[in-house]
C-alpha cells in the first residue's frame, strides 16, 4: 500500500506541475511559423462587430453579427448579417477598407479555418473558397480565381497551406495554387499529425484509404505527394515519436500481421502480431506467435523473438522467459546485480534518475553507481549538477550532485522557465514566486506576479510594476529592451510617466501604473484603478475610464480601444466600460 501511495503522489505531482506551470508561464512564442502582420483588428461594441486599423481608426462601423479577417495584413473582410434562425445561416458580403463590396461575381465566399492550435493564424491567409452552383473553388486573397468550382468540399487538411477537397465522394489534397498534390480518388484521407520543433507540420504526410468488400484498405503518401505504401493495408500509423523530418517510419498491418518501413525500405516483415515503439530507448518491441523480441530503430535484432514478455522500465529492458526475468540495456547487453527497479536517462549523459523497489527516486551514473540516494518521491534533472527533488510531503527543493540542499524543500512547484537559465519557484499558499539564476542565486521574490516570455527577454509583472530579465537571469531595463521606442516608462516618487531616450520627462509621473508602448505606438496609463491610453507623442487618447482585468496579461491598446477576448477566444478591441 505504501508503494502505491508513493506512486500516486508522484503522478499527482507531475499533473500539478504541468497545470500550474502552464497557468503561470505565458509563452508567446508558441511555434516557429511565419509572423503575422496585423494591420486590421475586430472592433466589438454592444454585441456587434466592426473593424479598426492599427492606428485605431474605425474602418467599418460595428453593425455586423461577426466579421472574419482571413489575413490581418489585407483589407478583405467577410461580414456576416441577416441571421436566418430557421436555417441557422447568415448572409455575407466582402468589404474592403473603403467599405466597398468586392468579389461580387461569386455567390458565397468563406475563409478556410485552420485546425485549432496549429498556428497563430485562425485561417488560411492567402486563399478563400467560393461557391458556384453548389460547388466550391479557390480564390486568392486578392480575388483572383485559382481553381474552378469543381469541388463538393474544401477544408484545411491539418497543416497550413494544404487543403482537403472532395468530389463525387472522393477526396484529395490541393496546395494553395490549386494543384492536386494528391489526386481526388480516395475514400478517406487523414493527416498523420507529424510535428517537429524545427519544421512544425511541414513534413507531415497522409494516410489514404479506399473502401473494399473486405473493409477499408490504407496506404501512405508523404508530404511531397510521393506514394510510400500502396493501398493494401488494414491499418497504417506513422511513428511520430521518431522525428527525422523527411524520413517516415510506418507501422502497417496486412492480413492481421504488422510490419515496419522507413520510407520505402522494409525494416521488419509483415509477420508480427504487434510492433510497439519505445521512444526513451529508441527500440521496437515486437510480438510474433505470442513471443516477444526487440529491434533497433533500423530494424536490427537486439533480442531474439523468444520471450514470453518484454516490458521496459526506464532504461531497463525486462525480458521474461519461463517465468524468469533477465534485464538488458537497449543494446542487448545483460545487466547483472541491479540496484534499482529502473533507470531513466536525462539530457546529461552523466546522470540517470533511479527508481528503487519502493518507488523512491534518486540519481546514479550510467554504470549504476549511486550519486543521490533513493529517498525522494520525485527527482527531475534541472541543468548542470542540479536536480529538482520532492519529499513525501509534496514539497519541492533543489539538490546538487552531492545531495546538498541548494533550495530548501518549501516550494509547491519548481521549474526552469522555457528557453532560459532562470529557475522559477512557487509557494502557492502565499502566491509568492522566486526567481533564481543558473548559479542558484535569488534574483527576485515577488507576490501575485505573472511571467511572459517574449522573443528575447522575460517580463515579470504585477498590478504595481514590471521587471525585465534576459534569458541568463540578468535584470535589464526597459530602455535596453525598447530602444526603438520614442518614449519609455519611468518612475518618480512611486508614480509613473514617460521619458524620451535622453531621459527628459515628456509625460509627468502622475500615474499608478503604465505599460510600454506596443508595436502600434500606444501605451496604457492607470490612475485610481482605471486604465486609459496615450500615444507615442505623449498625447492622451483616452483618459482613464476602463476597468480591465490584468490577472493573466498586461492590457493592450489600439487608439482608444482595449483588447478583449470573446467567449470562443477570438481577440477584439472595444471601448465598452464595464
Amino acid at each position: 500500500m505504501k508503494n502505491k501511495v508513493k506512486l500516486l503522489i508522484f503522478v499527482l505531482l507531475i499533473i500539478m506541475v504541468v497545470a500550474i506551470g502552464f497557468k503561470l508561464i505565458n509563452n508567446k512564442n508558441k511555434n516557429h511559423s511565419e509572423e503575422i502582420v496585423y494591420n486590421y483588428y475586430g472592433l466589438y461594441q454592444d454585441g456587434l462587430v466592426g473593424i479598426i486599423d492599427k492606428f485605431g481608426n474605425v474602418i467599418i462601423e460595428p453593425e455586423y453579427y461577426d466579421i472574419i479577417i482571413p489575413n490581418p495584413s489585407k483589407d478583405v473582410f467577410i461580414c456576416l448579417y441577416n441571421y436566418n434562425e430557421e436555417l441557422d445561416t447568415y448572409d455575407t458580403k466582402i468589404l474592403n477598407s473603403e467599405k466597398k463590396e468586392i468579389y461580387t461575381d461569386y455567390e458565397d465566399i468563406s475563409a478556410i479555418e485552420l485546425q485549432e492550435s496549429m498556428t497563430e493564424a485562425q485561417y488560411e491567409k492567402n486563399v478563400l473558397k467560393y461557391e458556384k452552383n453548389g460547388k466550391w473553388g479557390l480564390l486568392s486573397i486578392e480575388g483572383k480565381k485559382i481553381s474552378e468550382a469543381n469541388y463538393d468540399y474544401i477544408e484545411n487538411c491539418g497543416k497550413e497551406g494544404y487543403l482537403l477537397v472532395s468530389k463525387n465522394e472522393k477526396y484529395g489534397i490541393l496546395n494553395l495554387k490549386g494543384k492536386e498534390l494528391i489526386k481526388v480518388e480516395y475514400d478517406i484521407i487523414l493527416n498523420d499529425n507529424y510535428y517537429d520543433d524545427d519544421n512544425n507540420y511541414l513534413y507531415s504526410g497522409y494516410i489514404v484509404g479506399n473502401k473494399t468488400d473486405e473493409g477499408y484498405k490504407y496506404g501512405y503518401i508523404n508530404y511531397a505527394g510521393k506514394t510510400i505504401l500502396k493501398i493494401e493495408y488494414n491499418k497504417v500509423n506513422r511513428v511520430n515519436e521518431i522525428q527525422e523530418g523527411k524520413n517516415v517510419y510506418l507501422i502497417a498491418e496486412k492480413l492481421g500481421k504488422a510490419g515496419l518501413t522507413k520510407n520505402k525500405k522494409q525494416l521488419l516483415d509483415y509477420e508480427n502480431q504487434s510492433i510497439v515503439y519505445d521512444e526513451l530507448n529508441k527500440v521496437f518491441i515486437t510480438e510474433k506467435n505470442e513471443k516477444f523480441g526487440l529491434f533497433s530503430k533500423d530494424g536490427k535484432e537486439i533480442l531474439n523473438t523468444e520471450y514470453d514478455n518484454i516490458f521496459i522500465e526506464g532504461t531497463y529492458i525486462n525480458a521474461v522467459k519461463d517465468e524468469k526475468t533477465k534485464v538488458y540495456d537497449a543494446k542487448g547487453n545483460e545487466l547483472q546485480k541491479l540496484k534499482f527497479r529502473s533507470m531513466i536517462a536525462t539530457e546529461n549523459e552523466n546522470y540517470y534518475i533511479t527508481v528503487d523497489s519502493e518507488y523512491n527516486q534518486g540519481v546514479s551514473d550510467k554504470e549504476g553507481n549511486i550519486i543521490i540516494q533513493n529517498k525522494y518521491v520525485y527527482v527531475g534533472y534541472l541543468f548542470d549538477d542540479y536536480f529538482i527533488a520532492c519529499l513525501e510531503e509534496g514539497k519541492e527543493g533543489i539538490v546538487n550532485s552531492k545531495d546538498e540542499t541548494i533550495l530548501d524543500f518549501e516550494y509547491d512547484v519548481i521549474q526552469k522557465i522555457n528557453n532560459s537559465d532562470i529557475v522559477q519557484a512557487i509557494k502557492s499558499d502565499s502566491n509568492e514566486m522566486y526567481l533564481y539564476s543558473k548559479n542558484m542565486e535569488q534574483i527576485l521574490k515577488i507576490e501575485d506576479a505573472e511571467v511572459s516570455i517574449e522573443n528575447d527577454y522575460i517580463m515579470i509583472y504585477t498590478e504595481e510594476y514590471t521587471k525585465y530579465y534576459n534569458f541568463e537571469g540578468k535584470e535589464i531595463t526597459n530602455k535596453e529592451i525598447f530602444k526603438n521606442n520614442e518614449l519609455i516608462s519611468t518612475k518618480e516618487n512611486s508614480k509613473y510617466g514617460f521619458m524620451d531616450k535622453s531621459g527628459n520627462i515628456k509625460v509627468e509621473c502622475i500615474y499608478d501604473r503604465v505599460t510600454e508602448f506596443n508595436k502600434n505606438g500606444f501605451a496604457g496609463i492607470k490612475k485610481d484603478g482605471l486604465w486609459g491610453v496615450i500615444d507615442n507623442k505623449g498625447n492622451i487618447i483616452q483618459e482613464p475610464i476602463y476597468s480591465i482585468d490584468t490577472e493573466f496579461e498586461e492590457p493592450d491598446f489600439i487608439g482608444k480601444y482595449y483588447k478583449m477576448y470573446s467567449g470562443s477566444g477570438e481577440i477584439f478591441y472595444t471601448n465598452e466600460i464595464n
